[in-house]
């Protein structure tokens, strides 16, 4: 299913075992129409390897001004730029 009008990403966390990191800078791509995904990509990262796995945490917001959080376990990093 595409995702709601008004959704947005307002927060992520990566957790690496004990080391928390919290975003301080993200940019949000725009939606392809009718599209299930939005593309964040993250800036000024904890400088982890590629090929660890984290547990990510998202905080969205929608257009009633609700949050909501959602923790994906298990993520690999595949890119460091």
């Amino acid at each position: 299913k595409p995702l709601p009008d008004g959704i947005t990403v307002e927060q992520v966390w990566l957790i690496n075992d004990d080391e928390l990191w919290t975003t301080t800078e993200l940019e949000l791509f725009p939606l392809m129409t009718d599209s299930p995904h939005q593309t964040v990509k993250l800036r000024n990262g904890p400088g982890w390897d590629t090929g660890i796995y984290v547990d990510v945490v998202l905080q969205l917001r929608d257009s009633q001004q609700e949050i909501c959080l959602i923790k994906a376990i298990g993520q690999e990093v595949e890119r460091v730029e």
